[in-house]
Formats: structure tokens, C-alpha cells, sequence
């Protein structure tokens, strides 16, 4: 993973209000995020850019951040596939990368 990067204020918005700080772990790795920022933002965020595995084993991660590419979609315990850039963390969240069960073979057929 690479050095946690957060922009504490937005040049014409001016400063994010954040949430508490929460846990969550992602491939077994516990990420620190923000209540009421999406998994999306809380990986970037912790430099964690390859969310999904393509059929061809090529990463894949977040494209359009807005919900409609579907290339950010990650396996959340015990809520099956979601996309991290609508999801909400939540304290204690189990998330892992998506891969294709087809495998890499099933997009040559």
C-alpha cells in the first residue's frame, strides 16, 4: 500500500467536515477511514487502488466514482457484491477484491 493520502479542504468548498474514525479491513489488511465516506474513497484514500480482478486478471478499480461502470466492485461479508464508490464504511466492514469466477479463460468464449 502506498502513504495514506486525505485532502483535509477543498479550494472553493473550503474544509471537509469528516466523521469518526473507523475500522474496517480490506484483504485482511484493517484500513482506517471515515464514517460516512464510501469504501471507495476510504481505499484511494489509503492508497489501495486494484479493487477488482477483470476476467483477463488485468486490475481494475475506481473509474467513474458515481455508480455506473461497475469497474470498483468489491465482495463485502455478509452483503455479497457492492460497488465501493456507493457503498458507506461501516466499523468492522470485512471487504475483499472482486474476482471473476468465470476466470481469465471465460472472456475468450
Amino acid at each position: 500500500m502506498n502513504q495514506p493520502i486525505r485532502l483535509a479542504e477543498h479550494p472553493l468548498l473550503g474544509p471537509f467536515e469528516r466523521g469518526p474514525e473507523v475500522e474496517f479491513s480490506f484483504e485482511g489488511t484493517p484500513v482506517t477511514a471515515h464514517a460516512g465516506e464510501s469504501l471507495g474513497a476510504a481505499l484511494l484514500a489509503a492508497g489501495i487502488r486494484t479493487l477488482r480482478v477483470s476476467r483477463r486478471g488485468e486490475p481494475r478499480g475506481l473509474y467513474c466514482a458515481i455508480g455506473q461502470c461497475l469497474e470498483c466492485r468489491v465482495v463485502v461479508e455478509g452483503a455479497g457484491m457492492r460497488r465501493a464508490c456507493l457503498t458507506p464504511v461501516e466499523a468492522g466492514m470485512v471487504v475483499r477484491r472482486h474476482r471473476d469466477p468465470r476466470g481469465s479463460r471465460a472472456h475468450d468464449r
